[in-house]
């Protein structure tokens, strides 16, 4: 879904998304590496791998009315806040409790 560097005095950061569309899952890997003063010489790296389960907005309006949840409002972060838009795709959803 996207990549992202970011370099530093000290170190590197390197973060790529991707969804897995037949597993439903989201996955990202970042690469942290130290850098030497000169920064022509990566010292240390580390690789992690995340992955995410993602739902649809119809599964999760859905669990979320069944286990007592109303008042359901769904925003787009990129066209209803001022979220960043080089920042990957954000739903935010709203919901209240009800009382028994």
């Amino acid at each position: 879904l996207g990549t992202v560097q970011i370099q530093q005095a000290d170190h590197a950061l390197h973060a790529e998304g991707d969804y897995l569309a037949e597993q439903k899952m989201g996955k990202i890997v970042i690469e942290m590496q130290g850098l030497t003063q000169d920064m022509a010489h990566r010292a240390h790296s580390r690789q992690v791998t995340f992955y995410q389960k993602c739902f649809s907005l119809a599964a999760v309006t859905q669990t979320l009315e069944k286990t007592g949840f109303g008042e359901i409002e769904i925003y787009d972060a990129h066209q209803d806040f001022p979220y960043p838009e080089q920042a990957s795709p954000r739903t935010i959803i709203l919901c209240r409790k009800t009382r028994n």
